[in-house]
């Protein structure tokens, strides 16, 4: 069980995500949720002893309410009047900010890493409504990856593979 700091989300999808992470995490690792960087607020960030740091952005949306992808920037969504941003270009820009953060206080280097996240969404559905066009598969958690351990872990270190060989201290 991962360690859960800071206080229960309050969005269904935050909060299917939180206690994922406590149950399916290892034991050493530290869950954060909705700190500000800079004036933004990331939904989760996920310390990995002796791996690095992931900046999680989550998206509790419904399949029913994805109705159009039409770039990896704009995705429509029924009920909202304007186009909802990408959600890996969130995660990625909490992603430097924390970098920067850490770097200019801490004088350290660490790797941080982004995944976005559909709680709500399998994998089927992710390529079905086109998803895959704002989030790559590898940069993505689905809702069954959040029920079963190995393929939450799996999905982490995955992301790790592709980022370590970025410069980190």
């Amino acid at each position: 069980m991962a360690k859960l700091i800071d206080k229960e989300p309050k969005y269904e999808g935050e909060i299917k995500v939180w206690n994922a992470f406590g149950t399916n995490l290892p034991q050493s690792w530290v869950v954060y949720n909705t700190r500000s960087i800079n004036g933004r607020e990331y939904d989760f960030c996920v310390m990995a002893p002796d791996i690095g740091l992931f900046i999680v952005e989550v998206k509790g949306w419904s399949p029913s309410s994805v109705l159009t992808v039409v770039n990896q920037t704009t995705i429509i969504l029924e009920g909202k009047e304007n186009p909802e941003d990408s959600p890996r270009g969130q995660a990625r820009g909490y992603r430097f900010d924390l970098l920067k953060k850490i770097q200019k206080e801490l004088g350290m280097n660490p790797l941080v890493m982004s995944l976005v996240c559909y709680p709500l969404i399998s994998k089927t559905q992710y390529l079905e409504k086109g998803l895959n066009v704002v989030s790559e598969e590898n940069e993505t958690l689905f809702a069954e990856d959040l029920n079963d351990t190995s393929l939450l872990f799996q999905k982490f270190m995955d992301r790790y593979n592709v980022d370590k060989g970025v410069k980190h201290d």
